[in-house]
């Protein structure tokens, strides 16, 4: 991820459209491969793109991509995206967390980890993803903001085994 698109997803996130419209302009890009086609060839008039465009966004979301195009990033649409909901969610204090776990949790502990994250990282809200991991053997590991705390029953078997060789 470049400067440059993470200028341009400052000013779509500026531009006060909704995460869910932005999440739509990308599955238009992605179903329509000539679209996005048509947007990053260079070849293809500015003025014709916007005209393209036009007939499938709205106006502020047109002049965006026009803008892109213009500066010749439109083959960063996709990653433009992607960093405007990282803008949005940490200016909105939304966390992306992730449970590695061989259980799900129950709902209540699910409910106690999202309070433990809210707490400890400050976030408003927090978004966690379950991913089942059979090689813990047990526990779990929760990561959030670059933190991991690992309760794996697969992590306490290696510090044991470090105690033991070390005593060794």
């Amino acid at each position: 991820m470049n400067q440059i698109t993470f200028n341009f997803a400052t000013v779509l996130f500026s531009l006060g459209i909704k995460p869910e419209r932005v999440e739509e302009m990308e599955n238009i890009l992605r179903n329509t491969n000539e679209l996005f086609d048509i947007l990053c060839d260079s070849s293809v008039p500015l003025m014709k793109k916007e005209k393209v465009a036009k007939l499938v966004f709205n106006d502020d979301e047109t002049a965006f991509i026009v803008t892109v195009c213009r500066e010749g990033q439109a083959q960063h649409l996709y990653e433009i995206f992607d960093k405007y909901v990282e803008i949005y969610k940490k200016k909105k204090g939304i966390l992306k967390a992730y449970l590695r776990c061989v259980c799900p949790p129950t709902e209540e502990q699910k409910s106690g980890l999202i309070r433990f994250l809210s707490k400890k990282f400050n976030a408003q809200e927090i978004e966690l993803e379950i991913i089942k991991d059979n090689s813990l053997i047990g526990g779990f590991v929760l990561e959030c903001e670059g933190v991991e705390f690992d309760r794996s029953i697969k992590r306490k078997l290696e510090d044991l085994r470090q105690t033991t060789v070390g005593e060794a």
